[in-house]
């Protein structure tokens, strides 16, 4: 826990280190939005599915099959809310690594690597989420609609779970082996 206007934080194995899965699905979604500010676009494309990027291990996109239209803001809308990993993929196959390089050095979160899988902690993690809130390295329209998609996410049972539901929680969940 942080609180925000003053840094100050109380946490419990905040420096534990986790492998993020689909927390990674956030940073995507900032450099798709950084690529769009940075050229000034307004709409979102429209891609067509390749065999390499669909993906079953979680989301349904992947059922839309190779060669079929998806519209990057419905990829965003199912990377966020559903955890989508077909739909992230799209995403990151449109985005530069100019942009990604952008967000990667904006957050300054070293990614550890251990048995071929990348590591982070949940202290670095929260940087992510201060980057949103502060609209450090997007513009406030982008930072604040990625926050409120994170606000309607599906897995309303987990990290918000304990919280009363008139309280609005900014969340991804990143799961390994789709266990809730």
């Amino acid at each position: 826990f942080e609180y925000l206007p003053t840094g100050t934080s109380i946490g419990i194995n905040e420096d534990s280190q986790f492998t993020p899965a689909s927390l990674l699905k956030v940073p995507v979604v900032m450099a798709y939005y950084y690529k769009k500010e940075r050229l000034g676009l307004k709409d979102d494309p429209t891609v067509k599915l390749t065999k390499d990027e669909l993906n079953s291990n979680f989301g349904e996109l992947y059922k839309k099959c190779e060669g079929k239209d998806v519209n990057l803001n419905e990829a965003v809308n199912l990377a966020l809310q559903k955890s989508d990993n077909t739909a992230s993929l799209v995403l990151a196959n449109y985005i530069s690594d100019k942009d990604f390089r952008y967000i990667d050095e904006g957050l300054d979160i070293p990614l550890d690597v251990k048995g071929g899988s990348p590591v982070i902690t949940a202290q670095q993690y929260s940087s992510i989420l201060k980057a949103l809130y502060f609209a450090s390295i997007l513009n406030r329209e982008n930072s604040e609609h990625i926050l409120d998609l994170l606000t309607k996410t599906d897995f309303k049972e987990l990290l918000p779970g304990g919280i009363p539901r008139n309280i609005r929680v900014a969340h991804k969940i990143g799961l390994i082996d789709k266990q809730i």
